[in-house]
């Protein structure tokens, strides 16, 4: 049920952008200059929706996304990605070239609802995998407690 809600809240967010296109400016520490930074979804395209190049560890991505969807931003040689929820909104991003991933992004309505949805249910999704894990590996589960727990927090999604 909880689910059913953020889809709806996050597709009512969509419908309210007034923003035709989307600036991302970004501060990376460590980033070398002239790095390029790109912001990609393999899934609709194989040519990056934005490119830029970095200088004292800032960069600036424009461009236009029709509808709100997951991109990645990646930098060449560097293995971690950072997912953003993208919209068509003036986008901060802060965080270092060491752990991309965890770059804190702000000014978008619909990556604050992916970064709530993401706190809410991953460590539900985390309790579940442990639970069938231990199931799967047929290790006891004595007056059927795992499978209770189980079935509670599958109600609770």
């Amino acid at each position: 049920m909880k689910l059913c809600l953020i889809l709806i809240t996050l597709s009512v967010s969509f419908l309210g952008q007034a923003q035709k296109s989307f600036t991302i400016n970004g501060s990376i520490k460590g980033l070398p200059d002239n790095t390029t930074i790109e912001l990609r979804n393999d899934d609709l395209s194989v040519t990056p929706l934005a490119t830029g190049t970095s200088k004292a560890g800032n960069f600036e991505l424009k461009g236009i996304v029709e509808d709100p969807n997951i991109y990645l931003l990646s930098i060449p040689g560097n293995q971690q990605r950072l997912a953003i929820f993208m919209d068509n909104s003036e986008i901060t991003l802060k965080g270092s070239a060491d752990s991309l991933a965890r770059a804190r992004v702000t000014g978008s309505p619909s990556h604050d609802q992916f970064t709530k949805f993401n706190n809410e249910f991953n460590p539900l999704f985390e309790k579940l995998s442990k639970i069938v894990k231990h199931i799967n590996e047929g290790k006891p589960d004595p007056g059927g407690s795992m499978r209770r727990d189980y079935d509670k927090t599958i109600l609770t999604l």
